[in-house]
């Protein structure tokens, strides 16, 4: 079972993303100062290339600057030991995911409407915001950070209202720094690691040491910016929604893509989805001899034995919990309570303790919400309630 953890000295690059004004420049300058690494900022290249950005905006119009965008996220990406600052929408492009992704992680600054349209009209961030151009800039912040939201939650989330920048640079660092929770399964088949964590999707590679291809098998359904988050795949393979993804055809499909691309049994495929995208691929890797390793995407998946239903041991699990940041555990542990009622790995302990929201959230790693999510997972993977 080959899997590491990050080294404490870990050079990859920490890519901020968010909304205009939620702090990406500030907290950026001062967490390079605690990591020792460069501080670069896009928006600073773009003008010093390319002129100020409300007159690119008025030359070439939105797609001319985003355009640009990409090949300044291609060029930055090259390096490491930097913490890159992105424009606003920068990272909502999936080609500028890939790029920033492949030796870095990307973590979101948010902040409510109003502290937002403060800092951009009238604090120290104030300037020329082209996007907000127009009678009602406050209307316009929220039609935006709505058309956003769901965009931005495939990033792990740290809040900067009613905050100090230090302090939002410190929990970066813990983010950035903080190992994956790692827990040995065991099983009557074999056993394998189980790794927790936020921000991890990127650094699969590195987490478990794939050395030779890498094929990706995910669904439509999955989201572009999550499939964009996985290191380079030599081949990705998009299964199509609903059961006809699992029959005889979409079986002998997917083994012809594996064989004109000679992917062979020195490969590891990766599953990013529920259960039935990882049944799906344990059953590839089993029929071309190859490791399997599975990223799922939902609670029930990242709680439930991956190897239900399938004789292929995974050489990993890699649950992501940025993935769960729609749910709401400071009010909402009864829901997820009734999600996991019928998981036949999730205690009763547990789904007694979550249904009154008394269940215990000691024992992570990782800042604020995030690690509820890491301490939920981990409960549940491992019976520790």
């Amino acid at each position: 079972m080959a899997s590491r953890d990050l080294a404490d000295e870990d050079e990859r690059n920490v890519v901020l993303t968010g909304f205009m004004g939620t702090g990406k420049s500030t907290v950026g300058r001062m967490l390079a100062e605690r990591l020792a690494f460069e501080f670069i900022d896009t928006d600073a290249i773009i003008e010093d290339e390319h002129g100020a950005i409300p007159e690119i905006f008025r030359q070439q119009g939105e797609e001319g600057f985003r355009r640009i965008e990409r090949a300044v996220a291609a060029e930055v990406a090259d390096r490491r030991r930097r913490v890159i600052s992105t424009g606003g929408r920068m990272m909502l492009d999936p080609v500028n995911v890939r790029s920033l992704s492949r030796n870095g992680r990307v973590f979101c600054l948010v902040a409510s409407p109003d502290a937002i349209l403060e800092r951009v009209t009238s604090g120290p961030q104030a300037t020329d915001r082209p996007l907000l151009a127009g009678p009602d800039p406050r209307r316009r912040v929220l039609e935006l950070l709505t058309s956003r939201e769901a965009e931005y939650r495939r990033f792990a989330q740290l809040t900067t209202e009613a905050r100090s920048p230090e302090s939002v640079a410190d929990d970066l660092v813990t983010l950035s720094r903080t190992r994956p929770r790692r827990i040995e399964i065991t099983g009557p088949a074999g056993s394998y690691d189980y790794l927790i964590g936020a921000a991890v999707l990127p650094c699969v590679r590195e987490l478990t040491e794939i050395k030779g291809q890498l094929v990706l098998i995910t669904s439509g359904d999955t989201s572009e910016l999550f499939r964009a988050s996985v290191p380079a795949a030599d081949l990705t393979i998009e299964l199509p929604p609903g059961p006809s993804r699992n029959d005889e055809i979409e079986r002998q499909r997917l083994d012809a893509l594996l064989f004109d691309a000679k992917i062979d049994s020195s490969a590891t495929i990766l599953s990013l989805g529920d259960h039935e995208i990882g049944h799906i691929a344990a059953a590839a890797s089993s029929r071309l001899g190859a490791d399997w390793m599975h990223c799922p995407t939902d609670l029930a998946a990242m709680i439930d034995s991956p190897i239900s239903g399938t004789e292929q041991i995974p050489k990993a699990v890699v649950a992501d919990v940025v993935m769960l940041q729609n749910l709401d555990l400071s009010h909402a542990a009864p829901d997820v309570a009734a999600t996991l009622r019928h998981s036949p790995t999730v205690s009763a302990n547990l789904l007694a303790q979550l249904e009154r929201n008394e269940w215990r959230k000691d024992g992570h790693s990782l800042p604020g919400a995030l690690g509820d999510l890491e301490s939920l997972v981990a409960q549940a993977v491992s019976g520790d309630w």
